[in-house]
């Protein structure tokens, strides 16, 4: 794709297709748009044939992977700074991921969406950060989408977070925006998640260390909540 810039575009579109068309059963059923057959069809079914709950776990397995799989492109398409900043195409992705890939209830295609985020976010963040840092703030406002349940849309959420983070990180010294961050990221160790508290963690320490003037009442805030939980 750094060789043809002309494909990005279509193939970054062509992956959304390909996670939507791959995605978790759970999602799915929360739609409406799995159907299960009837007792007669049931009933019906000759001795011996492969079972629609033998079938869902296999299916299952490998629409994680492809899932996981478009994760990891869309992430070296962020290290590699593929996507133009001038047609839409960095919102786009980055939202896509927040929305559909960071509700994704298998945990690795969650990671692996974050990880995509994250490095989308690092790749284009020194020349972009308002232009994120808004789009993740309004992605934070949003409500849970119809079909998405409030655990996964609190994964979404949390996830967002980590981004928003990520994003504080090229913002310049001094900012407004950094206090507010951080002490979202401070709330944010609450949650139950080593995963999302070793990378808020990571979001953390460069951030407090560009604020000298408050730093020891974040410091202490962090203190506290390491002794009280």
């Amino acid at each position: 794709l750094v060789e043809h810039p002309k494909a990005v575009a279509a193939t970054l579109g062509r992956l959304q297709d390909v996670f939507e068309a791959n995605l978790a059963y759970e999602v799915l059923e929360a739609r409406g748009a799995l159907k299960k057959k009837s007792v007669e069809e049931l009933m019906a079914m000759p001795v011996g044939e492969e079972t629609d709950e033998e079938k869902e776990a296999k299916e299952k397995i490998t629409k994680s992977y492809i899932r996981a799989s478009v994760a990891i492109i869309m992430r070296e398409c962020g290290r590699a700074k593929v996507m133009s900043t001038e047609d839409g195409m960095l919102d786009t992705t980055l939202l896509f991921i927040v929305q559909h890939g960071l509700v994704d209830p298998d945990d690795q295609v969650h990671q692996g969406m974050l990880d995509a985020g994250a490095a989308i976010v690092d790749g284009y963040g020194a020349d972009n950060a308002g232009q994120l840092l808004e789009l993740l703030e309004a992605a934070m406002e949003e409500p849970a989408a119809k079909g998405v349940s409030v655990e996964l849309h609190d994964r979404r959420r949390e996830g967002t977070v980590v981004l928003l983070g990520t994003v504080a990180k090229h913002l310049a010294k001094g900012d407004s925006k950094v206090a507010s961050i951080v002490s979202t990221l401070v709330e944010s160790l609450s949650i139950p998640s080593e995963s999302v508290q070793r990378s808020v963690a990571n979001c953390l320490a460069p951030l407090v260390a560009t604020m000298k003037d408050t730093a020891g009442t974040f410091l202490t805030q962090l203190v506290e909540r390491c002794l009280n939980g």
